[in-house]
């Protein structure tokens, strides 16, 4: 008995694993929208002697999985004493270890969705970056730091949209996301500095890209690190009443609408960006 039981469960649990997958519906126009905010400080990985900058935050922000979270503030350890040195050894070929200096991390390997880079509390002009998929929103001027004002915009611009024929408001949505927000050629650098020494400990002169060896495979560049072939920066500039829809890195989708740039009222008065965010009608990613 015990071993039909046994298959009876193995059975189901393959079943719910092997499960199909879809393309989730939009709620009903009326249907509750759950609002939430957050508020981002500026990312500053600054050591000063032994003491963190009195700006010191190395917290950026991660969107939820659920409704029943407001998201959250994850550090990114790897910067807690300073800047973060990635070590490769044996890489990019035998033999050799490569160093790079960063601090703050690219796009591709950031701890969150979102991180502030630079607020100008004066123009209330904030520079931001993302690890996921987004599309700025047409410029909307009756949004507002109110929650129900921002549910019923969601709900009008949604019922506005006429999606191509065979697609689905969300796919059309997804159609219209540039990763990491921009489709900027050419990337700031992220590595304050970058060397390759041998494993004995002497210096090499190669350098990424010039000199960088090539897959023998493929005699395309390796990566820059194992982690990821792109660590350059992707900002994108943002202001107060900018909205937009955002694929995030753990597959949820949202609609976000920045409401207030500042700086603090209490010494040493740090900038930071709020804003207001809630999923977007159930876009999920189609995961098998």
């Amino acid at each position: 008995m015990r071993t039909i039981r046994n298959i009876a469960f193995a059975l189901v649990g393959l079943f719910a694993a092997s499960c199909c997958c879809f393309e989730p519906a939009l709620q009903e126009q009326d249907g509750t929208v759950i609002v939430r905010e957050a508020t981002l400080p500026e990312f500053n990985s600054t050591i000063i002697g032994s003491n963190p900058d009195p700006s010191f935050n190395i917290a950026m922000f991660k969107f939820p999985a659920s409704v029943q979270s407001s998201g959250e503030l994850p550090n990114d350890g790897r910067f807690a004493n300073g800047t973060y040195t990635s070590i490769e050894t044996n890489y990019p070929k035998r033999d050799l270890t490569s160093y790079y200096v960063f601090s703050s991390p690219p796009n591709s390997i950031m701890a969150g969705d979102i991180m502030v880079v630079d607020v100008d509390p004066t123009a209330r002009v904030a520079t931001m970056r993302v690890s996921g998929r987004l599309a700025k929103l047409p410029n909307n001027p009756a949004l507002t730091d109110n929650a129900a004002t921002f549910a019923d915009e969601i709900r009008k611009y949604v019922a506005s949209m006429t999606p191509t024929a065979g697609l689905t408001v969300c796919q059309m949505f997804e159609a219209q996301t540039v990763l990491y927000g921009t489709t900027t050629a050419v990337p700031g650098q992220s590595f304050d500095k970058m060397f390759v020494k041998a494993n004995s400990g002497a210096d090499t002169n190669v350098v990424y890209p010039t000199n960088w060896p090539v897959d023998a495979a493929t005699g395309v560049l390796l990566p820059p690190i194992k982690e990821s072939s792109d660590i350059g920066f992707y900002n994108i500039t943002i202001n107060p009443g900018d909205w937009f829809y955002y694929k995030a890195k753990n597959g949820m989708a949202f609609f976000v609408v920045v409401t207030n740039i500042q700086s603090g009222i209490l010494v040493p008065y740090i900038n930071r960006v709020t804003f207001k965010f809630a999923e977007a009608y159930q876009c999920l990613d189609c995961k098998k």
